[in-house]
């Protein structure tokens, strides 16, 4: 009877072991195409590095001004070298701030409690704030 058990026992372990196997498989064939999920990898990754010395106060300027614009000093000195444009922080709580109030007006107008004189008066109006919006935008 204890022969017939350790028996069952190696052929369940050898049932395990084949599943396991299969599975690996068949998890690295939907990694191989692609649809295994998740986060998908990046094929431009960063992976070159390069050393820069500055001096304490070189330094603390750089960090001060990453700081100022909410990003890290490494994307400071990135975008920096390679000449592209640095977030505006008081471009982008400005514009935030129209866009909030764009969507007042919005829902104001989905409810239609709006009276058509109102309604000429706060398209004239938006007229008006969408031009200042250009103009703010153009320097």
């Amino acid at each position: 009877m204890d022969n017939n058990n350790w028996l069952d026992d190696v052929e369940n372990w050898k049932n395990e072991t084949e599943k396991n196997e299969q599975e690996k498989k068949r998890i690295s064939r939907l990694r191989e195409i692609g649809k295994l999920g998740g986060r998908p990898i990046k094929t431009n990754s960063r992976n070159k590095q390069v050393n820069v010395r500055f001096t304490e106060k070189e330094f603390l300027n750089i960090k001060e001004k990453a700081e100022k614009l909410n990003i890290s000093v490494s994307e400071f000195i990135r975008n920096s070298a390679l000449n592209k444009k640095l977030p505006n922080l008081e471009i982008d709580k400005t514009l935030t701030t129209y866009a909030l109030n764009f969507s007042r007006i919005k829902n104001i107008f989905k409810s239609e409690k709006v009276q058509e004189k109102k309604f000429i008066e706060i398209e004239k109006e938006l007229n008006v704030v969408i031009k200042l919006i250009k103009n703010y935008l153009s320097l």
